[in-house]
């Protein structure tokens, strides 16, 4: 009697290896369909495949881990509560001294300068700000912030710029140059820290504390101005970019005005109601969202999976760009403003010596 051959089935494809491979075949696929030069298209495409590959194998290679610390008698919760702390806990016990206030301060224009560029008679502008020292409370800072504006001679200027700065209190010294330039000088500008971490991070915290911030501010401010005799109150222009525009957006309604750059996800939505948004089409901030694995976000060509790493690789380096590209908007401001109604609709030639000054 003849024995039949044994045979072994052949192992399941696990879900990790099929959607990795589906996205190794996909980022191969990429330079067939999408631009520019094919050399670089392949070279990233590989890279992505490499990549997806190895994030698909990060869910065993911590199975792996975890079960070496635990014949080694650590528990694997606690291993687990430790790693997702950490991180947390080190943002949280981060000195509360910045740069950002004195930096901000100290780049404040001579009326001169302002002069030169617009060709016109200019002023000195005003600039205040209330860092994490002058208070733990939102309130405190504002305070704070509208007390310093006040004694500068702010309350007396044609416009207050109020900024809502970034998670570590930075201020793009763009946004208010280009208003300084705009107003001739007729403008003060004020702002108020509320962490001293990386947008990223505090993003990642949640920005509940950036919208508080910018709400207690400007209702402050708002109060403040509409107590002021008619014809004698300044216009209240809002600004925000990246953290600050999601923060600046929630309290729009209260401002004359508002200009947002680099809102992220806002390449998927519309502007919030009350304000005027500007977004660089190869901003990765304004485009990334976890909606890119399975759906496009905008115009544009789009892979499922591949896409969304693309321009999750795209996020650290955003800001190491010329101006008009990535998260960088410079002299694009000039007309942001003018387009949000911030300041009286100048000449197109004034607009752009403005801008070509804050690009150089």
């Amino acid at each position: 009697m003849t024995a039949l051959a044994s045979t072994r089935p052949l192992p399941r494809p696990s879900l990790p290896w099929v959607l990795g491979t589906a996205g190794a075949v996909a980022s191969l696929a990429m330079p067939y369909v999408l631009e520019p030069g094919p050399v670089l298209r392949l070279v990233v495409a590989v890279l992505v495949a490499v990549q997806i590959r190895l994030v698909f194998a990060l869910p065993a290679m911590v199975v792996r881990v975890v079960t070496w610390l635990r014949s080694r008698r650590v528990h694997a919760a606690m291993c687990v509560v430790v790693l997702t702390a950490a991180p947390l806990v080190g943002a949280a016990s981060a000195p509360p001294f910045s740069s950002a206030g004195a930096d901000f301060l100290g780049g404040v224009m001579s009326a001169d300068r302002i002069a030169q560029v617009t060709g016109a008679p200019a002023m000195a502008p005003i600039r205040a700000y209330a860092s994490l020292t002058d208070g733990t409370a939102d309130a405190a800072r504002a305070t704070a912030a509208i007390d310093r504006l006040r004694t500068a001679g702010g309350f007396a200027r044609s416009t207050i710029l109020v900024v809502a700065p970034t998670g570590s209190g930075w201020v793009d010294p763009a946004a208010v140059a280009t208003m300084e330039y705009l107003t001739g000088g007729n403008v003060a500008t004020v702002a108020a820290q509320y962490a001293d971490r990386p947008s990223w991070m505090e993003y990642l915290l949640g920005t509940g504390p950036a919208e508080r911030s910018a709400a207690t501010l400007v209702t402050a401010l708002r109060s403040a101005i509409d107590a002021l005799p008619d014809g004698a109150r300044p216009r209240l222009v809002l600004y925000g970019e990246s953290l600050g525009a999601i923060a600046a957006s929630g309290v729009a309604s209260a401002a004359d005005a508002t200009l947002l750059a680099g809102l992220p996800g806002g390449a998927d939505r519309p502007a919030p109601p009350h304000t005027t948004s500007i977004l660089n089409a190869d901003d990765p901030v304004g485009h990334w969202s976890p909606s890119l694995l399975v759906a496009p976000a905008g115009p544009g060509a789009w892979l499922p999976i591949v896409t969304f790493w693309q321009v999750t690789g795209s996020l650290p380096g955003a800001q190491d760009v010329p101006t008009g590209h990535g998260h960088r908007y410079g002299g694009a401001l000039a007309q942001g403003f003018v387009d949000a109604g911030a300041v009286p609709s100048p000449g197109a030639a004034e607009v752009a010596t403005i801008a070509r000054t804050v690009d150089a």
